[in-house]
């Protein structure tokens, strides 16, 4: 009886034994661990500087890692982002190439002392990139981007906006620039921001420059200026942001100099496929030449004030009954040209040269003695005596004089009762 409940104890041990190893297999081997290791030249940082209040500032610094099978992540700040802030993050790097303007300084929009920073660093493609905007105007634009240490601006805004979407794809939300603006491409700061220096490279008005003069139609109008008078000075160029926001319509303006004290200034509007300028006729500047080699126009820049230049404006009125009346006493044709330019100086006498009967009227009322002088020194050039002026020193009668290019004046005076006479 013993030896049978000892076998029965020591079968049931056995089973025992049994079904506990066969509710515990052996354990899987462990795979081992993925080693990430950082890519040191794909980081990128970024901090928007708040003005005047540091604490404020809002920093990201997005680094990329590289695994040994050969995926890659990136993570903001030791934490993981989405896919779609990944292809923002790229994105964002691909903007800083695009549009790209060369440029010989730090460029900005609405400037003030109080502004938001944002700088951008990152290392592509074997190049270093620094990237700096001041401006609260539309998508933070311009951008300064400095690769390899030669400035380039980015006017469009691609960059303010792809930058904008990576931090807010990334969980930072922040606006990157703030409203629409005038933003004016015509010189640099003096002063660069802190910390970005860099080789100055070509002015942007000189590569817009280059962009308009290579429209056929803008080339051809602009030849018989230069031809005529001088070479264009470079325009200055400017975007409303409320009417462009990506820049892809422009203003510009050029300066033509003329002589020592001379302007002349017209506007063009650019867009992506052509170049708008109205400019006076080529004869109209033909004739400008000519009188500006005139003492009677010489004497007027002599005698106007040096405080700013003389400016020009052209115009083409479609009658002029004054100038008919008085074309006979100057021997010009008895229909002549309409078409005039006139000359304006500050605190001094305007003064208009019409083409059509080669003489320049002055304003009355004005105290021209100063104009009078100059001429009269100019005699000799002239080829005749002294111009007596003397019946002009009354500016309360309001006499009007026209001088033709030779010296040859003539005169009339409206009386209170309506009457015109000719002198």
């Amino acid at each position: 009886m013993q030896k049978t409940i000892l076998l029965v104890v020591l079968s049931v041990l056995f089973l025992t034994s049994c079904q506990k190893g066969d509710n515990n297999p052996a354990p899987e081997p462990v795979a081992p661990e993925v080693v990430w290791k950082e890519i040191p030249e794909d980081a990128i940082s970024f901090v928007r500087m708040h003005p005047g209040a540091a604490q404020k500032n809002t920093y990201a610094n997005w680094k990329h890692y590289q695994s040994e099978d050969g995926k890659t992540a990136w993570r903001l700040q030791n934490r993981d982002i989405s896919e779609e802030a990944v292809r923002a993050l790229e994105a964002l790097i691909t903007s800083a190439d695009a549009n790209l303007i060369p440029a010989d300084g730090y460029y900005t929009c609405r400037h003030q002392e109080n502004m938001p920073e944002y700088r951008l660093e990152f290392t592509r493609n074997q190049k270093k990139y620094q990237i700096i905007s001041i401006s609260n105007c539309l998508n933070a634009a311009p951008f300064n981007i400095i690769i390899d240490g030669q400035f380039f601006i980015q006017s469009t805004g691609e960059l303010g906006q792809a930058l904008q979407k990576a931090l807010n794809d990334s969980g930072i939300a922040l606006k990157v620039g703030e409203t629409a603006g005038m933003l004016m491409i015509e010189k640099p700061l003096e002063t660069p921001p802190e910390g970005f220096s860099a080789a100055t490279g070509k002015s942007p008005t000189l590569w817009f420059d280059a962009k308009f003069r290579s429209d056929e139609t803008f080339a051809q109008a602009i030849a018989p200026i230069e031809s005529a008078i001088a070479k264009l000075s470079p325009p200055e160029v400017a975007c409303n942001q409320a009417k462009s926001p990506d820049c892809s319509s422009l203003m510009a303006r050029y300066t033509l100099k003329l002589a020592d004290a001379m302007e002349f200034q017209f506007s063009v509007t650019s867009s992506a496929d052509k170049v708008i300028a109205t400019l006076p006729p080529a004869d109209a500047f033909e004739s400008l030449a000519k009188a500006t080699q005139s003492p009677i126009l010489t004497a007027w820049q002599d005698a106007a004030p040096r405080t700013e230049p003389i400016h020009l404006k052209w115009a083409d009125a479609p009658e002029c009954n004054m100038l008919k009346g008085i074309a006979k006493y100057l021997e010009a044709p008895e229909n002549p040209s309409c078409a005039s330019w006139t000359l304006t100086s500050k605190d001094f006498p305007t003064a208009i040269y019409y083409p059509g009967i080669d003489a320049l009227w002055v304003e009355p009322g004005k105290d021209l003695k100063p104009y009078f002088d100059s001429v009269n020194s100019k005699r000799k050039e002239l080829k005749q005596s002294k111009i007596n002026f003397s019946k002009f020193s009354k500016p309360s009668e309001h006499r009007n004089l026209f001088i033709r290019l030779d010296g040859k004046t003539v005169s009339f005076l409206t009386g209170k009762d309506g009457k015109t006479s000719i002198e």
